[in-house]
């Protein structure tokens, strides 16, 4: 695979996951703050798992051409700041993927399933938006990462 196809995949893989979480955060979560509790859960049980068959298989594109773009930095005559822009993307990207099975792979799990107590419903919502927004920022962080190393390199900034 061509260095340059997979930095540009993972760049638009990135920044998809990164749009729709941010998408999440301002338009759903905002709505789902002024949801009754019952009607909250009853959406997400109907939609939840749609986010993620969506935005979940993009993520993990957006990780693996970023090890990709990452490795062949890594074997290739690149300078020290590209090796780090890619690594930094690479760690962003990993870290945001981890929060699935730290926090929203349970917690939606029990929305899904309807099993969270109503008298939790508002304060999980806020949970879930502050884990939405860090995940958004990881995720541009590293988009932005990725521009950054991108722009440099068709610049012709050396060591």
């Amino acid at each position: 695979m061509s260095k340059n196809i997979s930095k540009l995949l993972a760049l638009t893989c990135s920044s998809a996951f990164g749009t729709g979480c941010l998408l999440i955060s301002v338009v759903l979560v905002e709505n789902w703050r002024n949801m009754e509790p019952i009607a909250f859960v009853n959406w997400f049980s109907a939609y939840g798992s749609l986010l993620g068959v969506v935005l979940l298989p993009i993520e993990i594109l957006g990780v693996i051409f970023t090890l990709i773009a990452f490795i062949q930095i890594l074997r290739s005559n690149h300078e020290n700041l590209q090796k780090m822009l890619w690594f930094s993307a690479l760690i962003f990207s990993i870290a945001a993927i981890l929060l699935l099975p730290i926090y929203f792979a349970g917690t939606n799990t029990i929305l899904i399933d309807k099993t969270i107590a109503l008298s939790q419903v508002a304060d999980e919502v806020e949970r879930w938006g502050f884990w939405n927004w860090v995940r958004t920022g990881l995720t541009l962080a590293a988009a932005a990462m990725m521009i950054i190393g991108m722009t440099q390199e068709s610049t012709g900034v050396q060591k």
